[in-house]
């Protein structure tokens, strides 16, 4: 019998490549997603069922979970983005914290199906110096990463209390095709869009800030390795390249790559912004193999032909 995977989430930016890949091993697939960032035309065709579903409403979240019976669960649905978060802490704590309590409760109505939470390395805020491990103090400073480490919390407990199978997965700074490219959007996206409208993008502080990117489909890999194996069962671990570049190099290889001048507008760094963020793979190595790894290069070339197909 195929494995059942339900995702939350499955209609957004992670989500909907996570649900192809997962398909194209012959699972079948259930989404469920509110809609509120994610896109229906996303999801891929051959999924088992579609859902629209808010996260927060338990009534709902036990309805499918029920109908649907999966063998295991993928949580990514959650409210994305800094300044989106920042701008709305409370809807922030509902769709991530009470969310995941929700999701939580409702797989153990069915008899503990496995759950994978993807979390995020927003958790580690300065805590952390770089390359960072999963042994290294959390101490988020920001709406997202508080509620995503209170959710992570959560998932233990709820793990330790009734048996309940999970991985905690925290990816760092994953980018690719499908992603929000406004003002809400992350760096990447928000690079390209600006630069194939012919805008300045803008840079938050000096841009020597430094991050580590991951592609999505790299990302989507780890993923899909703790749905089809139990070698990370009961793991948290960091998802994502150790490869560091600043912001500033990473704006210049955009600019080269869609044949435009990269001339930034800098404005004022976001107060308490992380100079540095990239991880130590290393865990995540042992446990499910290294990292596709695709080069930025590569990445960066197939999002900007993504975004340029988009727009015609």
């Amino acid at each position: 019998m195929p494995l059942r995977v339900l995702v939350t989430g499955g209609a957004g930016f992670i989500g909907s490549h996570l649900v192809t890949r997962l398909l194209d091993h012959k699972c079948e697939v259930v989404v469920l997603d509110d809609l509120s960032t994610g896109v229906k035309d996303n999801v891929d065709d051959r999924v088992l069922g579609f859902e629209v579903c808010d996260v927060t409403n338990e009534t709902a979240v036990n309805l499918w979970v029920r109908k649907f019976y999966p063998d295991i669960v993928v949580h990514a649905a959650a409210k994305l983005g800094i300044q989106r978060t920042n701008e709305d802490p409370l809807g922030t704590l509902d769709s991530t914290v009470l969310g995941t309590i929700n999701v939580l409760r409702a797989i153990r109505n069915t008899g503990y199906s496995k759950l994978i939470y993807i979390s995020s390395s927003a958790v580690y805020g300065h805590a952390a110096p770089v390359p960072t491990t999963e042994y290294m103090d959390t101490a988020p400073n920001w709406p997202y990463g508080v509620a995503k480490l209170c959710a992570e919390h959560y998932v233990r407990s709820t793990a330790h209390q009734y048996g309940l199978k999970s991985v905690i997965l925290r990816p760092f700074n994953v980018y690719g095709p499908r992603q929000d490219g406004s003002a809400y959007g992350f760096v990447v996206s928000r690079f390209i869009n600006a630069m194939l409208e012919g805008r300045r993008p803008v840079i938050y502080g000096s841009g020597k800030q430094t991050r580590g990117f991951t592609y999505v489909d790299d990302c989507v890999d780890i993923i899909t390795k703790t749905v089809l194996t139990p070698r990370a069962d009961g793991e948290t671990l960091n998802v994502g390249s150790g490869t560091e570049i600043s912001v500033l190099d990473l704006g210049k290889k955009i600019a080269a790559l869609c044949g435009t001048e990269f001339r930034p507008v800098h404005e004022p760094a976001r107060k308490d912004d992380v100079l540095n963020r990239a991880p130590d793979p290393d865990k995540c190595d042992r446990y499910l193999g290294p990292l596709k790894n695709t080069s930025l290069d590569e990445g960066l070339a197939k999002t900007i032909d993504w975004y340029k197909n988009k727009k015609q």
